[in-house]
């Protein structure tokens, strides 16, 4: 049960239907149609302003105001418009039958958007609500920014925030180093397969500004030529795949090299790779480095001054290890400090899917500030920042708190 207290006004929402107000006897106030036997609670009453003349009321899991005979039909699962409802004020002290209430809902939300989660009032009556949860599609990909909007002439509009909120445009090439030595065995050899997709899979590739290699690397050969080398293999191309299922497909024919872990030459034949992209020295794009490996270097001699050479070439690494991984080479690889920025540590294979999110956040949010967002696109700190999910008026006017 919810329960709401203001000085000596109780009130209680039973079953997410309805609130009683009582100082000495129960005022019910319902919402405008009757719910069916059973039915899916709205949530009705979990945000309430009580001003001279009215209640607004938030009722965020409303399937829809406008129909609330849906809500009888639907399920826990259900995607929720929301809604927000002005009621009539109720006479304190005296028991009622109901207070007359209807909606004043945003005609345009969208199942999921959960309208009247949050909503305040301002000191001249004005309305301000906030759908924290709704959506922002960008591409295949999806974001939580958080929508305001304000209510003016009977009409929601959207805030200066949200009217500004754009899908930010990832310029990028990233390259994701994967060691195949012989330490890994087949089994931790497909998890690492399976967790580059798993971490490419929430990036777009399909508009061409964000393209993803994947490079293999075990043994060098003198040899050999540094692109034709046999076990440092470029299976992905930087722009060869614009869809996550030639991507994976790519992913899939890597073949185990089962040998050395030539590291240091490996991140020189990677930084060739990049200089075949036609943006390399396009300062508006990002260059993201991910190396993966379970062990130490056995070409370490030269890791320093490859590191140094990777950085002085505007490269961003990130390094990731895994159980036997040598932690100073990978604080080398990644900033050549002794911190842990931009490191990650697991002691298993299985435990890779931990680091999952943070990663993405962290290449997207570096990848934005790097000076590689458009016009009126939006940074990365707010594209999961659920804008508004608190509101509150000030004398400066309307505070949304993320």
């Amino acid at each position: 049960m919810h329960q709401f207290v203001a000085g000596l006004l109780f009130l209680s929402l039973h079953s997410g239907k309805a609130f009683n107000v009582a100082p000495s006897q129960n005022t019910h106030v319902t919402p405008p149609s009757p719910y069916q036997q059973g039915a899916v609670p709205g949530y009705f009453g979990y945000k309430l302003i009580l001003d001279k003349t009215k209640l607004i009321i938030g009722a965020p899991k409303v399937i829809d105001a406008a129909n609330l005979q849906q809500q009888g039909l639907a399920n826990s699962s259900t995607p929720a418009k929301g809604g927000i409802f002005s009621c009539g004020k109720p006479v304190f002290g005296q028991a009622t039958s109901g207070s007359t209430c209807s909606s004043i809902s945003d005609p345009n939300s969208t199942p999921g958007d959960s309208f009247g989660l949050s909503v305040a009032q301002g000191p001249t009556g004005a309305l301000t609500a906030c759908s924290p949860a709704k959506v922002q599609a960008c591409s295949k990909v999806n974001y939580l920014p958080g929508y305001c909007y304000n209510r003016a002439n009977g009409r929601w509009v959207t805030d200066q925030k949200t009217a500004n909120t754009r899908c930010s445009v990832l310029n990028m090439d990233m390259f994701f180093l994967l060691d195949g030595s012989h330490s890994l065995g087949q089994e931790n050899f497909n998890v690492i397969k399976a967790w580059t997709k798993d971490v490419v899979s929430n990036f777009d590739l399909f508009t061409g500004n964000t393209q993803i290699g994947v490079i293999e690397y075990s043994k060098y050969y003198p040899s050999q030529d540094d692109l034709r080398q046999s076990a440092i293999r470029a299976y992905v191309k930087l722009g060869q795949c614009r869809d996550h299922t030639c991507f994976n497909d790519r992913v899939d024919r890597m073949r185990w090299f089962q040998s050395s872990t030539d590291t240091s030459h490996a991140l020189n034949i990677t930084v060739k790779n990049f200089m075949l992209s036609s943006r390399f020295n396009d300062p508006s794009v990002a260059k993201v480095l991910v190396l993966l490996t379970d062990g130490a270097s056995t070409d370490s001699k030269y890791l320093k001054d490859t590191t140094n050479y990777v950085r002085s070439l505007g490269i961003t690494t990130f390094a990731i290890g895994v159980g036997d991984a040598d932690v100073n080479e990978l604080k080398s690889i990644a900033t050549g400090t002794n911190t842990n920025e931009r490191v990650f540590y697991v002691s298993n294979f299985t435990d890779l899917d931990s680091v999952v999110g943070t990663l993405r956040t962290q290449i997207r949010k570096l990848s934005l500030e790097g000076g590689v967002t458009t016009a009126g696109s939006s940074s990365f700190d707010t594209e999961m920042g659920e804008y508004g999910s608190s509101l509150h008026y000030s004398q400066k006017g309307v505070t949304r708190r993320m």
